[in-house]
């Protein structure tokens, strides 16, 4: 049924949970097939997902290219080629930056090559991308690259993952003014951590959150309508959600279901 699914549809997307070494740090390890040879090229809107990451592509010409992709709160735009395949890291929200030793404000909404970004920390993955004969080898090397990112990681701040926690747990509809308690510390102070962890606002992540939330809620269940759907999620009525759609990522969510038909999927988590 699966191999049939992706045959209708022009791309695939799947994510695989870490090793527990990478758990703390690492949210999923992900791979995206684009159109197959016959088709054209498409452009492809990444969704927000309020993440730092690091993406893999593997052209059809053998070439690999190596980026760093900052949190985002609106979609990202990528030109994928028949042929093109790709592998990723979704970090924690507050471990990216930490991880990668970036800052997180400045990365938002940035997507730029990760040797200019990282320097001698991506060398040894880059070196074993080098070696490989066969797109397949790709995931292995990432993995073992993020063990060495992670071990050299700056430590996290316990407070900024309780507030992402107990946002994630509420499915983004926890009321910002209760998440400082939730974190054991004030609100000027989370406010302060948390966007120089993850360099979007609390208030921003918890709505790109609710939004991700919504679109798997309408991938698992396609026939649901989106009024149901904006009930299960904690939306007040189908206008909410169809505002905060347009927000995040500026199309109604009869536009997002045409995107997100496009792709299909294995196993995610929103």
């Amino acid at each position: 049924m699966k191999q049939k699914r992706r045959q209708e549809t022009l791309m695939y997307y799947e994510e695989t949970s870490p090793s527990a070494a990478l758990r703390d740090h690492v949210l999923a390890l992900w791979t995206f097939h684009g159109p197959a040879a016959t088709e054209g090229a498409v452009m492809h809107h990444v969704p927000p997902d309020g993440c730092m990451g690091i993406s893999v592509a593997w052209r059809g010409d053998g070439r690999v290219d190596v980026a760093v992709v900052g949190a985002h709160d609106s979609p990202l735009t990528v030109r994928v080629n028949p042929g093109d395949r790709y592998w990723g890291v979704r970090f924690w929200p507050d471990a990216g930056a930490a991880c990668l030793h970036l800052d997180a404000v400045t990365w938002v909404g940035r997507i730029g090559p990760a040797q200019q970004a990282l320097g001698d920390r991506l060398s040894s993955l880059t070196d074993a991308l080098a070696k490989v004969v066969s797109a397949d080898e790709v995931p292995q090397h990432l993995q073992h690259w993020c063990c060495d990112i992670v071990a050299q990681a700056a430590p996290l701040d316990p407070a900024v993952r309780l507030a992402v926690v107990a946002i994630a747990a509420s499915r983004g509809t926890i009321p910002i003014r209760e998440v400082p308690a939730t974190a054991g510390t004030s609100a000027r102070t989370l406010l302060r951590r948390f966007r120089a962890a993850i360099g979007l606002t609390l208030k921003r992540y918890a709505k790109v959150r609710r939004f991700r939330e919504a679109a798997a809620q309408h991938l698992k269940a396609p026939a649901a309508t989106w009024s149901t759907i904006a009930a299960e999620v904690g939306y007040a009525d189908h206008a909410h959600l169809t505002r905060d759609f347009r927000d995040i990522v500026g199309a109604p969510p009869r536009e997002v279901a045409r995107l997100i038909g496009r792709i299909s999927h294995g196993a995610y988590r929103p």
